[in-house]
């Protein structure tokens, strides 16, 4: 194994900070060049683009194969693979020096930030300022060891991605059972009966949305959702803010079994998402940029069912479409326009027939989440490993 030396991380790439780009010359029409917000990196990377119709600098036009790392909300290391597009604030593109490896500093940053992040619950992330990264300490072994690492980490890291696709594959196959046995909710062709939102639904709940901290919530605090806890359709208890100790919590806004969560504001891709909540998060609040409700009879309708109903693309398109909002402000639906939606209601039975099927769906689920938690294990050991000369 070749001898590794310690150096900080401005002797082996550049750092570039975006531009703070004004919100209100942004555009949604495809016209001048992409902006990418921190919405466009990683996870949320289907996240429509802005754009921007006026001039600017070349240097920060980023392409295909760029290195880019996102400083708020959450440290993001990724590879950009979208458009060329021009580079905002808050996301810094680094650029590998002579003899560094782009793949081993990918890892090597995922390496320092994970290490950030891990220092306390009071080291936010709005904090780290670039000078910061450039004096972070890191092993940098010759550039032959680097892409021997890099090399390893790659293909713990495609196993890591494959496990991750299985449970994309998953959450779509609930889509074709619905389909198979409901059809297309819109066009209705099977004819089931409709009924309006409010004769389902005798309450709407809006939540409260006080100024939190820039970091997630302990477990011995109350924290409030962020719409990231809703909009993958999948209910995420650990996307949320910890509420100050100056504020006392609305306890009548946690989250319980049962709950269904509708994000009524958001952009025109993530509005109208919903999930079903299912377990107690008694410590968990509603924000208000959420509705919460629940059906108030059972023998009607099924909260599984009615769930999968409202998040069915062609539904959930059909009430997206409700949503209104000045230019340049983010869509909104009302409680007035949500309570008169047509809701498709086949008989009970079937919907319970949904129901058993998308708990098989669900175990697989949960093997599989498990799967990917040991993979995400061994790729956390081996690059904690590679970067302290151990791999």
């Amino acid at each position: 194994m070749s001898i590794s030396e310690v150096r900080e991380l401005g002797d082996v790439a550049d750092f570039l900070s975006g531009f703070a780009w004004k919100a209100k010359q942004f555009s949604d029409e495809p016209t001048g060049m992409p902006i990418i917000r921190i919405q466009n990196v990683g996870s949320d990377a289907s996240t429509a683009f802005k754009y921007w119709p006026d001039s600017f600098a070349d240097r920060f036009v980023i392409s295909t194969g760029d290195l880019l790392l996102t400083l708020s909300g959450s440290f993001r290391t990724v590879v950009w693979s979208g458009p060329d597009a021009l580079l905002n604030q808050r996301i810094v593109k680094v650029t590998p020096r002579v003899n560094t490896d782009t793949r081993w500093l990918f890892y090597a940053l995922e390496e320092a930030m994970a290490r950030i992040a891990k220092m306390g619950r009071h080291a936010l992330v709005s904090n780290v300022a670039l000078s910061d990264l450039r004096e972070l300490k890191i092993n940098v072994p010759p550039l032959e060891e680097q892409k021997r690492i890099a090399g390893i980490l790659d293909q713990a890291d495609a196993l890591r991605r494959l496990r991750t696709r299985a449970l994309g594959k998953l959450n779509t196959l609930g889509q074709a059972i619905f389909h198979e046995m409901f059809g297309d909710p819109v066009s209705n062709v099977i004819g089931f009966q409709q009924v309006r939102f409010h004769e389902l639904v005798p309450q709407i709940d809006s939540g409260w949305s006080p100024k939190c901290l820039d970091r997630p919530a302990d477990s011995d605090e109350w924290g409030i959702l962020k719409l990231s806890a809703v909009t993958s359709g999948r209910f995420s208890a650990s996307e949320n803010k910890a509420l100050p100790d100056h504020e006392t919590p609305k306890a009548q806004h946690a989250v319980r079994k049962g709950d269904i969560l509708f994000t009524r504001k958001n952009t025109k891709d993530l509005v109208a998402a919903t999930v079903l909540v299912d377990a107690d998060h008694s410590r968990l609040l509603l924000p208000d940029l959420i509705f919460r409700f629940r059906v108030g009879d059972s023998n009607s309708i099924d909260p599984v069912y009615f769930q999968a109903l409202l998040s069915f693309p062609t539904k959930r398109r059909s009430i997206q479409k409700l949503s209104g909002g000045s230019a340049g402000s983010m869509p909104n639906i009302s409680k007035a326009k949500l309570r008169e939606v047509q809701i498709e209601l086949p008989p009970i039975d079937q919907q319970r027939e949904y129901c058993r099927r998308m708990a098989a769906v669900e175990q697989v689920n949960t093997i599989q989440v498990h799967e990917l938690r040991k993979t995400e294990t061994l790729f956390a050991s081996l690059q904690h490993g590679a970067f302290r000369g151990e791999l």
